[in-house]
């Protein structure tokens, strides 16, 4: 007959009461679970001081309450005390630290921490900061606040978990100075779960009852964050007294950040950018044409507000690679011949906005597709950075200013004349892409002025729909009596500090 493996002898007596010693009462439920005194001794010096006690006698304990560990994990515990074996989820692996954290079980303690070094996961960061928070794990807890920074949108736009925290994990999330989301977009988070837990209650989410409910979480919003249109949605709740949201409003206009955005809708990290003086301002200009006349006369306009560092890269000649482009504040792109590298040119582009670079891109080729190797590819076209898509043609008919559909916008300040000439050429571009923003149009309806932010974090990227390049260089091109240059070292400012 076989002998029978001493690991599968021990796995019988786990929760046995053949032999046991000890009965641990576990739980809210106080249930039962029967062990052995030599074995766990073994496994965790908190137990043999605990049964023993440096007595040469063992010490009889009959019963011993373990209120702090649930049950499921408790025998995951004494499974791995009896058999060096354990089985870990999400579900289960921070009950399971804490609980070997506790009775200093060292070995299960080193693959609880592996599991969730490994395993931090967009999905679960939420779980996993709520329960490091009861255990006052602090390398976990900051784990999990790094995550949710880095990723606010995507964690904190899931409802159904958010709903469920606890409201002190909320207030934890909610103390962050770094969440990469709107705070337009936090306060509905919180709207929404003051209705969830209205309707758990039973009970009418009407302004009183929602503002009872939420109560420990409204004065953490950051209200001086939300512009506007965002200040006119929480009026619409109640939440607040209509009294301290308009000085709000009128705080807006002294704010140094709404000189970039006038709808002021930002995250907590933006805010704490700081804006740089277009005097210190460093811009690339990438840059495809053959004549250097044309690149000079591109430059002076945007130098003409002020901006005083402006570097060129000749494009058909060279890509430039992220190390260099991330030297600079904006990257200004412009081409009217081929780009050297299309597809490499525009990975890197993407790169650079997703490191939060501002990105400027104007007419010609650039924002057409097909024939010339100038029109721009890769990443910055294929994963949707673009606020608009690229044209199939080129007009050249006669064109003006037409509606500013953003009046107070940053990149139409001073731009109330704008003449594209007798040669004006534009794309054929009516409509924006989703997520973008439609600044200006001109008088034939097609697009002037467009941007588009991916994501908080990213940078912006502003389409100028015109050739940048003045009557000063060719008398059919835009009249330079009219405000053409300010758009452009306005669009460039803007890029480089939103």
């Amino acid at each position: 007959m076989e002998a029978i493996p001493i690991k599968d002898k021990l796995k019988t007596l786990v929760n046995s009461k053949d032999m046991s010693d000890v009965l641990f009462l576990v739980g809210k439920n106080k249930t039962k679970i029967y062990a052995h005194k030599l074995i766990l001794s073994l496994a965790s010096k908190t137990w043999k001081q605990l049964f023993y006690q440096e007595q040469s006698q063992p010490k009889l304990i009959v019963k011993y309450t373990i209120p702090d560990i649930e049950e499921i994990a408790f025998k995951s515990l004494l499974n791995f005390c009896y058999t060096k074996q354990i089985k870990l989820s999400d579900e289960i692996v921070l009950d399971l630290y804490y609980a070997a954290n506790k009775f200093e079980v060292e070995e299960l303690i080193k693959i609880c921490e592996k599991y969730l070094g490994n395993n931090l996961s967009l999905t679960n960061c939420l779980i996993f900061l709520e329960r490091s928070l009861v255990f006052n794990d602090k390398e976990l807890i900051q784990k999990s606040l790094n995550m949710i920074e880095e990723e606010s949108i995507k964690i904190l736009n899931v409802p159904k978990s958010f709903n469920k925290l606890k409201e002190q994990t909320v207030k934890v999330i909610l103390s962050c100075k770094k969440l990469n989301i709107d705070e337009i977009e936090i306060f509905r988070r919180i709207y929404e779960r003051g209705i969830f837990l209205c309707s758990k209650q039973n009970i009418k989410p009407n302004p009183e009852t929602l503002t009872k409910i939420l109560s420990g979480l409204l004065d953490l919003i950051h209200i001086d964050l939300i512009g506007p249109t965002g200040l006119i949605e929480i009026a619409g709740t109640g939440l607040f007294d209509y009294k301290f949201l308009f000085k709000h409003s009128i705080r807006l206009s002294q704010n140094l950040s709404t000189k970039f955005n006038q709808n002021f809708e930002i995250s907590r990290r933006q805010s704490e950018k700081s804006l740089k003086d277009k005097s210190e301002l460093s811009i690339l200009l990438l840059f495809s044409h053959v004549s250097e006349s044309y690149y000079i006369n591109l430059m002076d306009s945007i130098k003409s507000t002020g901006i005083k560092k402006v570097d060129l890269m000749k494009i058909f000649e060279e890509t430039p690679t992220i190390e260099k482009m991330k030297n600079y504040d904006a990257v200004f792109v412009f081409s009217d011949s081929n780009f050297k590298e299309p597809i490499k040119a525009g990975n890197v582009l993407a790169e650079y906005v997703q490191g939060g670079g501002g990105l400027v891109i104007s007419t010609l080729y650039s924002l057409t597709l097909g024939g010339w190797s100038g029109s721009l590819e890769g990443a910055i076209v294929e994963k949707d950075f673009l606020p608009v898509k690229k044209a199939k043609r080129i007009d050249k008919k006669r064109i003006k200013l037409g509606e500013i559909i953003e009046p107070n916008h940053y990149i139409m300040k001073n731009v109330t004349n704008f003449d594209c000439g007798n040669e004006s050429l534009h794309t054929a571009i009516t409509r924006p892409e989703k997520g973008a923003n439609v600044i200006s149009r001109w008088n034939d309806g097609t697009i002037l002025v467009a941007t588009k932010k991916k994501k908080s974090d990213f940078g912006i990227v502003v389409v100028l729909n015109f050739y940048p390049i003045s009557d000063a260089e060719y008398n059919r091109y835009w009249s330079s009596q009219t405000d053409a240059s300010n758009l452009i070292a306005n669009s460039v400012e803007y890029a480089a500090n939103y």
